[in-house]
């Protein structure tokens, strides 16, 4: 399989695509390595919302996740919730933004070579590397692998949520094990 990485443009943003002969992707360094498109070729179906009219541009530290677009798939980290940092430390008291500060940080290019795209975050508010490497697999996989450094020598909670907005066509179905009888 053939993977091509180069780079290219999303609504004006700079943009990374990583293509295969059934798939192709792009993300945005510069908007918190945001993955925009997840284009399944053989189909024609983009598996991610898109931002519905709201203009892609950079987010302000701090800003509120629901305020805007709304769109791709973005990493939540080091929290979901905005809070101070609990533990007692260099960083205690520390203020952590909505759904974290790595979907509004922009993100470094590590490499962009040989079918993967690296991508990389230093923390803001804690001392930390976020790692994120995309690669394509047999036939139609996104596979994304996630490396977590603490650059502090004391202990660092922390919570990771991958939020892809997918879509989300009429009639689609969410199908549960038989199992499951309630969904919180």
């Amino acid at each position: 399989m053939t993977v091509s990485v180069y780079q290219t443009s999303w609504q004006g943003q700079e943009a990374w695509a990583l293509e295969s002969d059934t798939l192709r992707t792009l993300v945005l360094p510069q908007l918190g390595a945001k993955l925009v498109s997840l284009l399944d070729k053989r189909s024609g179906a983009e598996w991610l919302a898109d931002s519905g009219g709201r203009p892609l541009k950079p987010v302000p530290y701090g800003a509120s996740f629901v305020d805007q677009d709304m769109s791709g798939w973005d990493e939540m980290f080091p929290t979901i919730v905005a809070c101070e940092y609990p533990l007692a430390g260099e960083c205690y008291g520390a203020q952590l933004p909505d759904h974290g500060e790595a979907w509004a940080l922009p993100w470094s290019i590590g490499y962009a070579q040989n079918g993967e795209v690296n991508l990389c975050l230093d923390g803001k508010a804690l001392p930390y590397r976020l790692i994120r490497t995309l690669s394509v697999g047999e036939p139609a996989k996104l596979i994304l692998h996630y490396e977590l450094r603490n650059l502090s020598q004391e202990h660092m909670p922390y919570i990771w949520a991958a939020h892809p907005q997918f879509m989300c066509p009429d009639g689609a179905q969410i199908l549960l094990p038989s199992q499951v009888r309630q969904v919180c």
